[in-house]
């Protein structure tokens, strides 16, 4: 009777295999400022490509592709300036391109993935794997600004823990604005009336950086990050450590003077330590999640005597989320999330202590429109960002997005120096799978 089960199961498995799924997604969207001048934003068409295949119950696979091509910087040059017609107006990469063998509690994923630590919502804090497109500030869907790399990535699952190791091979960072974007900063900081702003290619590590100055090998240093992940289910609570050490995402700049009206901003990354502790509880029909994380070895820019300088330090952040009862067909929660620097400078484009008030809100209805609403609050100089969107089915395979992003505040506040990229914005999706 046994061995006639085992049979029936393989003969059941083998009925299933090779399983295949195409997934094909295409969107066009157009966006306006929504302040004066009220001139296009963005003009842009996407399309995501994805075949998954199960070749055995053990053996699979993922590949998957995304492109945009945006006309909007080409066609208005004269808001437009810069680099960014060049360097933005389209784009290809990898997005999900790997194998993955599994084998009871084991799980091996080799190739071009995401991997997804913590518990926050809206913003990246314990997501700190991946690199992120930052060109549109980080507006948008944060699968969609996650860059995938290439990884070794190793997990083992039970039903209470888990343990992840990985190993990345090649370093990224984040995609940063290009100058003549809505998003470049440091406009305002520096007294250049001609100031470009490099974007980094392959990784240039700096190897000491101290605010006197530092030296700088290409590559050197860049390569190899690892990182470590342990979980564990205790009397209700969702436990997490993580351990990360790797370049860090975020560049640092040296200004290198051309004139005495014109300079550019050369990007460099440092290696960082990260430790994190993340945890999450069902408190009733709400859930409490919260992330400690400290990186330790973090370059930041900041003025001294007028000057750009740089400056290693660590950094702490504290988040704390709520996620409240359904009430009338709302989901809702709300965030509250700190980060200090252990310096006291004049930083460029943050205050030594920054901290962010989140509140989300969405709804789905029956018809499977579905309205979202995420209200950002910054602390120290009162800058705001709030985003709303009502996503409306047109048919079986088609739906309609219509949204906006309003940036507000003082021009040197972290959310008010992107007032001018604030939008409203019409997207028509299809999708496709088979």
């Amino acid at each position: 009777m046994v061995f006639q089960f085992i049979f029936l199961s393989q003969l059941a498995q083998a009925q299933r295999l090779p399983a295949y799924r195409f997934t094909a997604n295409f969107e066009g969207k157009y966006a306006a400022h929504a302040f004066s001048p009220h001139k296009t934003a963005s003009h842009r068409y996407s399309l995501f490509l994805e075949q998954r295949a199960r070749w055995t119950p053990s053996w699979s696979g993922v590949f998957g592709f995304r492109n945009y091509v945006d006309a909007a910087y080409a066609t208005h040059p004269e808001h437009f300036s810069g680099d960014v017609a060049e360097w933005d107006s389209q784009y290809l990469r990898p997005e999900s391109l790997f194998v993955q063998f599994s084998q009871g509690g084991w799980r091996t994923t080799v190739g071009y993935q995401q991997v997804v630590w913590g518990e926050a919502f809206g913003a990246y804090f314990a997501d700190i794997v991946n690199p992120k497109d930052l060109r549109e500030g980080g507006l948008g869907d944060l699968v969609d600004n996650r860059i995938s790399i290439p990884m070794v990535n190793l997990q083992w699952l039970s039903s209470t823990s888990s343990a992840q190791l990985i190993y990345a091979p090649w370093s990224g960072v984040n995609l940063t604005p290009a100058t003549g974007s809505d998003f470049a900063r440091w406009t305002s900081a520096l007294p250049f009336e001609q100031l470009s702003i490099n974007r980094m290619k392959t990784p240039r590590c700096s190897l000491s950086a101290e605010s006197e100055g530092f030296g700088v090998t290409e590559g050197s240093g860049c390569q190899g990050d690892y990182g470590l992940r342990l979980s564990h289910r205790l009397s209700g609570w969702d436990l997490a450590y993580l351990y990360f050490n790797g370049v860090d995402r975020f560049p640092h700049y040296q200004l290198e003077v051309d004139s005495l009206t014109s300079a550019r901003l050369e990007p460099y990354t440092s290696r960082i330590v990260t430790h994190g502790l993340t945890l999450s509880k069902e408190l009733g029909s709400n859930m409490l999640r919260a992330e400690v994380i400290l990186h330790q070895d973090r370059v930041v820019n900041a003025l001294i005597d007028g000057l750009l300088a740089k400056s290693k330090m660590n950094e702490a952040v504290l988040v704390v989320g709520y996620d409240l009862t359904p009430f009338s067909g709302w989901r809702s929660g709300f965030q509250v999330s700190t980060s200090l620097l252990s310096e006291d400078l004049d930083y460029i484009i943050r205050d030594q202590s920054l901290t962010l008030v989140a509140f989300q809100a969405t709804r789905t209805y029956r018809n499977d429109r579905s309205i979202e609403m995420i209200l950002s609050y910054e602390l120290e100089k009162s800058s705001s960002l709030v985003q709303f969107k009502l996503t409306q089915p047109l048919a079986r395979s088609i739906e309609l997005d219509v949204g906006a992003d309003i940036f507000n505040g003082a021009l040197e506040s972290p959310l008010g120096q992107y007032r001018q990229g604030s939008r409203v914005y019409l997207a028509l999706r299809s999708f496709f799978s088979g």
